[in-house]
């Protein structure tokens, strides 16, 4: 199978190594989680995966292309952020999870029908859509940066500690939806080991700039 997502010898350098030579390959539909200590790069890591960060060494190959160059990468890779509610850029929930798909042209009937699928989807009650976000619990927050990270239906997830601020049953819920996208990659990036032993079946550790395939 082709990869999706192919980092060849990808190193970081910020005020010490945070990167140092990975090369990972990750399928279409394959489940991995990165997990390390705090502080030790995985935000690093997820943005230089998703084309947010020029690598200090290496490449990041997305379908074929380098990932930065993509022009329709939001098509491709979903992310979702830790402290999701410092992220929106809209003042209402609908609007939030509407902006990228409007972006990218989706409209009218079929704009509407796309959003309420993924507010269902991400366990967001339709009330909820017309609610200003600032109103919003930060359980309910959560739920709506899952839709935003879901709504164009990307090849590949990139989520950073992807239960914080839901409960227990919240986080499972969401570990089983993800679970559900069979064809769909994802990267969990996480401090807590039994967080990602619940979202992934593939482990890496990341810490001193080393990567060690669990």
């Amino acid at each position: 199978m082709d990869p999706l997502l192919f980092l060849d010898n990808l190193s970081w350098h910020g005020p010490a190594p945070v990167l140092r030579a990975l090369t990972w390959t990750i399928a279409p539909g394959e489940r991995w989680a990165v997990v390390g200590p705090e502080g030790c790069g995985k935000s690093t890591l997820l943005r230089l995966m998703a084309g947010l960060l020029r690598p200090s060494g290496g490449a990041v190959w997305l379908d074929g292309q380098p990932c930065a160059t993509v022009v329709n990468r939001a098509e491709r890779v979903g992310v979702l952020f830790g402290e999701p509610a410092t992220r929106f850029l809209t003042p209402v929930v609908w609007e939030e999870v509407a902006l990228t798909p409007a972006f990218y042209g989706l409209a009218g009937e079929a704009l509407q029908q796309r959003v309420a699928e993924t507010l269902q989807w991400a366990g967001v009650p339709a009330d909820l859509a017309s609610r200003e976000l600032a109103t919003l619990s930060t359980a309910e927050c959560a739920r709506v940066a899952w839709a935003v990270a879901w709504v164009m239906r990307p090849k590949l997830l990139l989520l950073d500690e992807p239960g914080a601020y839901l409960s227990a049953a919240g986080e499972a819920e969401m570990a089983d939806r993800l679970g559900g996208l069979p064809t769909v990659a994802s990267v969990v990036f996480t401090s807590r080991m039994e967080r990602a032993k619940q979202f992934a079946d593939r482990l890496l550790w990341l810490e001193g700039g080393e990567v060690r395939f669990l």
